[in-house]
This record gives C-alpha cells, structure tokens and sequence, in this order.
C-alpha cells in the first residue's frame, strides 16, 4: 500500500469537524450505544426538567471509549427521554449521512 493512502479518512473528517466548531471533544458519559454504517454512536436524553429532555449524541470516532465527539444538533426538546433517544439516533445518523463519515476498515 502506498504511503499517501488515506487509511482513515472517517478520523480526519471527524476531527476537521470538530476543529470548525460542529463537534468537540468530551467525555462520554453513560447513554444508549448506536450504530450506523459502522460508526458507533452514544446517545443520551439529558433531562432538562418541567418534562422536556434534550437529545445529546456522541460519535465515538477510535477505539478509546473514554472520548468522543460530541455532535451539534439544532432540535427542539423532546416531552420524554425515549423519544429524545430516538430523535438523537435518527439525527446521528443523518449526520453520518451529511458529512459522508466513513468508518475504520477492519482487517
């Protein structure tokens, strides 16, 4: 293979986006795990109180599961925490979608 091959083009992409500002880093806090097209996701319903629940996604882009980008998502809250799940796993992966997001290739 040649040394200007790209092997992984899905971390430069994820990190670009995080160094514009549509993602940054932190700490991946418990959530429920989801995969799209390879890539793993945690999603997560932060309670914000008076019933409402905020989707929160973090793309889990290499093999420490400590870290992850923290996706920007422009939604409204949801009225419970499943239906805040569920907006966070459609919007990861229309996000995955939008920025064509390639996952590692396994050997």
């Amino acid at each position: 293979m040649d040394a200007h091959v790209d092997r992984w083009p899905w971390r430069r992409a994820a990190q670009a986006l995080a160094a514009a500002g549509a993602a940054s880093r932190v700490p991946a806090p418990a959530g429920q795990a989801f995969e799209y097209r390879g890539c793993t996701f945690v999603c997560m319903a932060d309670d914000l109180g008076c019933d409402l629940f905020a989707p929160r996604v973090l793309y889990q882009a290499d093999a420490d599961p400590a870290n992850g980008i923290a996706i920007a998502l422009d939604v409204v809250p949801c009225t419970s925490a499943a239906q805040a799940l569920q907006v966070a796993e459609r919007e990861a992966a229309r996000w995955v979608d939008r920025h064509q997001i390639l996952p590692p290739m396994r050997h």
